[in-house]
């Protein structure tokens, strides 16, 4: 019969250890149930498919030179740029520049 070999252990060096190893965490029943509940009173709500959020909604011609996902920083400005360019090469549909008041 072939002799055994013993199992290799590896070490785990301290920098790898879980130092929170012992540590309890509170249980979070308290806020599962919270969502549960809104979603069920979303879920029972019959004007729930009315609500839009103002986030959501599609960006329509000239307030790409208002919203400050396009003006923050010269990248944004410069993505607009190009996404203007391409439609007026591809005649594709672009955000027209706001007017001036």
């Amino acid at each position: 019969m072939p002799a055994r070999r013993a199992k290799a252990t590896i070490a785990v060096p301290p920098s790898q250890q879980s130092s929170l190893a012992g540590v309890t965490t509170p249980s979070s029943a308290p806020a599962l149930d919270t969502r549960l509940t809104a979603k069920k009173r979303i879920r029972k709500d019959p004007n729930r498919h009315l609500y839009t959020d103002r986030a959501l909604a599609d960006v329509t011609d000239g307030e790409t030179e208002l919203l400050e996902l396009f003006t923050h920083s010269n990248d944004a400005r410069h993505a607009v740029e190009h996404a203007r360019k391409v439609a007026q090469l591809t005649g594709a549909h672009a955000p027209e520049r706001a007017k001036a008041v």
